[in-house]
């Protein structure tokens, strides 16, 4: 067990699934590339230096919009009889968005050049004026992946 606290605190990021292992990283402030979200509603969460994506929801193959979710009680969702009740299906989050996550996470790290600056910041300052006190993430400091929102642009509208 020791040694694996001396990877963690030794790592440039972890990427990992919400998990104890993030909590553990960011406890040595080592940065986090997070994915699989659920609930939404933890989406983004830990510290500034963390890059998250959530699990979509769909019901009747079709995706739910962003703020379809924040604005109902779907958003704090936690069991799997809750969305099976209400018919919602959670879409993992495919190998591309991990692998973009990641290569974000580098990017970043790296302090290499980011996606354009002005459109990105659009869709995360949209994403996060629709948190609200009742979401856990609330007046949370870490950020959605730009690539993600970027590629899913059409759930904002």
């Amino acid at each position: 067990p020791q040694l694996d606290v001396a990877l963690i605190a030794s790592s440039k990021f972890v990427l990992a699934s919400l998990s104890g292992i993030v909590d553990l990283a960011n406890l040595f402030g080592i940065p986090a590339a997070i994915n699989n979200i659920s609930p939404f509603s933890h989406c983004p969460i830990g510290i500034a230096s963390n890059i998250c994506i959530p699990k979509l929801y769909k019901k009747d193959q079709k995706l739910f919009k962003i703020s379809e979710i924040f604005d109902s009680k779907i958003s704090n969702y936690r069991y799997l009889e809750d969305f099976q009740r209400d018919g919602i299906t959670l879409v993992d989050n495919t190998r591309d968005e991990i692998k973009d996550l990641t290569i974000e996470m580098f990017n970043r790290l790296d302090e290499e050049k980011h996606l354009d600056d002005n459109e990105e910041n659009v869709y995360s300052d949209k994403f996060k004026s629709m948190i609200n006190e009742q979401h856990y993430s609330y007046q949370c400091e870490a950020s959605v992946s730009e690539m993600f929102l970027s590629n899913h642009k059409n759930l904002f509208t």
